[in-house]
């Protein structure tokens, strides 16, 4: 345990105090009084302005101690490691807040440019521009100041690996779409001479060749083989410009989510219009707990879409417990400065949520799609990610897809790769 003295107990104090001590595994307790600080015989944390002896101390920035949500001045200087929110204590700066504003994703809430699907970029966070968006910075952070405390008995963690797959698109195959999609996507071939996929497309129907996007059995193998307990996040909304699933009331499709369901954890894909519509999300939740006949508690956004915090907002009304989709799509790393699950704070009403984030470290589109990367370059990346993760001792996960081992055109070779990155976890 360690006693962290402050002059003034705030939900943000409070919270990052709790999230980093879930981190660590070390309790932080928060105390205001000086006599019950003083006499503690333990590892404490000066977290004010004054002086007091015999502790570490901490001089704190105002950022914890507001209410609202203003423009930070952020100087990011490097020692051993990229800090922020320098101060002049016995410590170089303030761990508390800055830890709070990344993991809050409080530079999300200020003004900022937005992708063409309403994304906050990665190249608008401080961690992408000062190059430290590809290291767990807060689990980082943490470790290095229990080491201020070498009698202090901090519990042994264990990295963790959880495999992702989002079902984005069940089946490539036209019939699988319904007639009217599917006679659109046959007549489009045809007219446009696109031979190739009318040739593909001709060959599944006429069972010559397989469903390319009917990965799943592959999958599982991968699982068996490695012994993991992956999710999967399955598209349940109707069909639009962002959205290309096919029907829910496709028979093979139920039987397929079914199936799943028995393999594998299951969780929602929320559609792409559901990010601004809570009954659209419901409707779609309603959907796959009917199908499965299960609770669902898991979430990963469709196209990564996250607004804050009305996104968080949403899932939490309808009883989503976990989410996946802290990351980027157009860069890798760890978007809230962290590679452990953490409760999302709502800076909006200044309150811990029972929400818990699960950050993601890569998806295959980022890597192969967004960035174009070959083969030698993907897995010098990943693996540099996977070490970061396996030094702090935390969780890594990755996002992959079904249609992302269907072995034709610039997938081809790609499931030999996550089996590589596979072996190289465990």
């Amino acid at each position: 345990m360690i006693y962290v003295y402050t002059e003034n107990i705030t939900n943000r104090l409070q919270y990052i105090v709790e999230t980093l001590g879930h981190i660590s595994g070390i309790h932080f307790n928060l105390v205001k009084n000086i006599d019950k600080f003083n006499d503690f015989n333990g590892a404490k944390i000066n977290y004010t302005s004054k002086i007091i002896d015999n502790c570490l101390h901490i001089n704190p920035v105002s950022l914890l101690f507001e209410k609202e949500i203003l423009k930070q001045d952020i100087k990011v200087e490097k020692v051993d490691f990229p800090i922020f929110f320098k101060t002049n204590g016995d410590y170089p700066f303030d761990i508390f807040a800055a830890s709070f504003y990344i993991i809050s994703r409080y530079e999300e809430y200020l003004p900022h440019k937005k992708d063409e699907h309403g994304r906050y970029l990665a190249s608008n966070s401080i961690a992408y521009q000062h190059d430290f968006l590809k290291i767990p910075i807060i689990n980082i952070w943490i470790n290095d100041l229990l080491k201020r405390f070498p009698k202090l008995s901090i519990p042994k963690k264990e990295f963790k690996f959880i495999p992702t797959f989002d079902v984005d698109v069940a089946y490539y195959a036209f019939y699988t779409k319904g007639i009217i999609r599917g006679s659109l996507s046959l007549a489009k071939n045809v007219l446009s001479l696109n031979a190739k996929e009318l040739k593909l497309q001709l060959n599944i129907l006429k069972k010559k060749v397989d469903d390319p996007y009917d990965t799943y059995e592959k999958i599982f193998e991968f699982n068996k083989k490695y012994n993991l307990n992956p999710i999967f996040f399955t598209h349940m909304g109707t069909y639009g410009k962002f959205d290309k699933n096919i029907s829910c009331k496709s028979k093979r499709f139920k039987e397929l989510i079914q199936n799943i369901s028995m393999h594998a954890n299951i969780g929602i894909h929320p559609s792409y219009l559901s990010n601004k519509n809570i009954a659209l999300l419901k409707k779609e939740l309603n959907r796959l707990q009917e199908l499965t006949n299960k609770t669902i508690t898991k979430s990963r956004q469709h196209y990564l879409i996250l607004s804050m915090p009305s996104t968080y907002r949403n899932l939490i009304k309808l009883g989503i417990s976990e989410d996946y989709s802290m990351g980027y799509s157009d860069e890798v790393g760890f978007r809230a400065g962290t590679c452990s699950p953490f409760q999302f704070y709502n800076l909006e009403n200044e309150k811990k949520t029972s929400l818990i984030v699960y950050p993601f470290a890569y998806m295959d589109g980022t890597i192969n799609e967004y960035h174009k990367y070959n083969f030698k370059e993907a897995e010098e990346i990943i693996i540099k990610l996977i070490n970061e993760v396996k030094k702090v001792n935390g969780t890594f996960i990755s996002i992959w897809h079904n249609s992302s081992f269907n072995e034709t055109n610039q997938w081809k070779g790609w499931d030999d790769f996550y089996d590589k990155t596979l072996n190289y976890v465990n």
